[in-house]
């Protein structure tokens, strides 16, 4: 076998120290060994390096030295392609970015970054047409990028807005760009006629609501008593005739994406503070938003990046697929088409203990798409891992579980569990505080019955990647840092799994509200599978 010497370019953007790590992993994984390491790259001696092993790389912009001419990656094509239909055409970008081909379509909070999931897959050295596992699948950032690797892949959420989320943009990978396009065009044509009324006046009168939407227009919003607390008439009834206009749509791909793509400004135009994590009031909300004519701009902008990468980087015929399920439970039976002899790997960012308020922060999507009822809010929440909904019976019995262990958590477990619920006990907490403990206990209880469940459909050997952070809390002046990737790897090992590694990883800041109180380091969780 022929051996070459090969020069990695790294993208025009600013990196991260374990980025670079990634990267030496992947090359190691992939194509060969790293002999030197350049200012703006990595010289590299490969053996049998393909043009499909160069472009499948992460942290790389292109490669010399294959053949006498440079190969482009996949991820630089794709970052590059959100500058598609300007002057400049194609450009290295000055800063990473995450939103490119479908990823852009929705906000979702604690997203996974897909670099980190296309670097860990190669890493696994996931192979094209094998199969990937992600149980915690939130908006389908693994999805996507199996399908781009060509990967098959499942993924499994308890949240309805990241399933409806996921599917819409794995359909959409498999769309045609004309088709795409064709249904922009479309509804657009048919709401435009609609934004001089309603879109850009404060003031807005029920007579010219019902002579436009027809006079029962409220009974197509779902929730409507709930919703009409948290949206102005106007805004209402704008969203009313979007979504009278997108069901109407033949082609679903369409349908499901033009969905989503509304639901994503649907906070904004809200009478909450969209900043918000928590469903709060503004506290100067304006009389009436422009419902149509945002969504008609997030609508070209959007598909227009999504056409741009469909013909910049098509992704093949594999099956990627979400389904609405607990990761708690067992996955065969629950999700229809598992593979046979289990799953090839498994990678997932999985809920922190005390997680992020998803059902409360999407709470008026979910109703306004139907996804669940307004009564349903509070217990949909509830349900979730990591969630931070209990009442006082809840937290007595749980407290009862610490002091026995009765789920026969690892020690370094439970040993951390009684001592915050000693601290809980100290002085005079509220009930946040005092619930901590309990929230703490169940989440590496709900963690040990994932890994259970997920040990049942590896393959032998398995490998498993979590990517995962440490919490902090605390009880008057006393600080508690919970170490949830060393923990979690220790309820891992109690339930068979092997750990490989835990790698330190900067994490980025998502999003801005909250930011003193941010995870500022995440960490890479390798465990292998034992079972057979």
């Amino acid at each position: 076998m022929s051996t070459s010497n090969l020069f990695g370019r790294w993208h025009g953007y600013r990196y991260f120290e374990y980025e670079k790590e990634l990267a030496l992993r992947e090359v190691e994984a992939q194509i060969g060994k790293v002999v030197d390491q350049l200012p703006d790259g990595l010289l590299i001696r490969s053996t049998g390096a393909s043009k499909d092993s160069l472009q499948r790389l992460t942290y790389f912009r292109e490669f010399d030295g294959l053949n006498g001419s440079p190969v482009r990656t996949h991820q630089a094509v794709l970052e590059g392609s959100i500058w598609a239909g300007s002057a400049q055409g194609y450009r290295p970008s000055a800063r990473q970015q995450t939103r490119y081909s479908v990823h852009g379509i929705h906000e979702y909070k604690g997203k996974f970054n897909p670099q980190i999931v296309r670097a860990v897959a190669n890493i696994l050295s996931v192979e094209a047409g094998s199969w990937m596992l992600d149980p915690f699948c939130g908006s389908g950032t693994s999805l996507v990028e199996a399908a781009y690797l060509r990967c098959n892949a499942i993924g499994v959420d308890l949240n309805p807005m990241g399933v409806l989320i996921a599917n819409a943009k794995i359909a959409t990978l498999h769309a045609r760009p004309a088709e795409l396009q064709s249904s922009v065009s479309a509804i657009a044509k048919q709401l435009r006629r609609y934004t001089t009324e309603l879109s850009h006046h404060d003031r807005v009168s029920h007579r010219l609501l019902s002579r436009v939407a027809g006079s029962e227009w409220q009974k197509s919003i779902p929730s409507y008593d709930y919703l009409s607390k948290w949206f102005s008439a106007p805004v209402l009834c704008q969203l009313a005739l979007v979504l009278r206009r997108i069901n109407g749509l033949t082609d679903l791909r369409a349908r499901d994406l033009f969905l989503v793509i509304l639901s994503d400004i649907v906070r904004n135009v809200s009478l909450q503070d969209p900043a918000d994590l928590r469903i709060r009031r503004r506290k100067n909300p304006r009389p009436n938003y422009p419902v149509i004519h945002d969504f008609l701009a997030a609508l070209e902008k959007r598909i227009g990046t999504i056409c741009a990468a469909l013909e910049a980087v098509p992704v093949s015929k594999h099956r990627q697929a979400a389904f609405r399920h607990d990761a708690r439970l067992p996955v065969t039976g629950a999700v229809k088409g598992l593979p046979r002899g289990g799953f090839h790997t498994a990678i997932t960012s999985p809920p922190y203990a005390t997680a992020l308020p998803y059902i409360d922060t999407q709470r008026l999507s979910l109703c306004l798409l139907n996804l669940i009822d307004a009564g349903e809010i509070a217990h949909t929440e509830r349900a979730l891992v990591g969630s931070r909904e209990i009442n006082r019976r809840e937290r007595l019995q749980l407290e009862k579980d610490i002091t026995s262990n009765s789920s026969r958590l690892p020690s370094s477990v439970a040993s951390l569990c009684r001592e915050l619920l000693a601290a809980a006990r100290c002085g005079s907490h509220g009930f946040r505080r005092l619930n901590t403990p309990g929230l703490i206990y169940r989440y590496f209880v709900d963690m040990k019955m994932m890994f259970t469940s997920v040990a049942r459909v590896l393959r032998p050997q398995a490998r498993f990647a979590l990517v995962v952070g440490p919490n902090k809390t605390s009880f008057d002046s006393r600080g508690f840092l919970i170490e949830t990737p060393a923990l979690l790897a220790n309820v891992a090992e109690s339930v068979g799994y092997k750990v490989e590694e835990l790698l330190d990883l900067d994490a980025y800041q998502r999003f801005g509200l909250h930011q003193k109180n941010g995870i500022k380091s995440e960490r890479l969780l390798i465990l292998r599978s034992t079972s057979k």
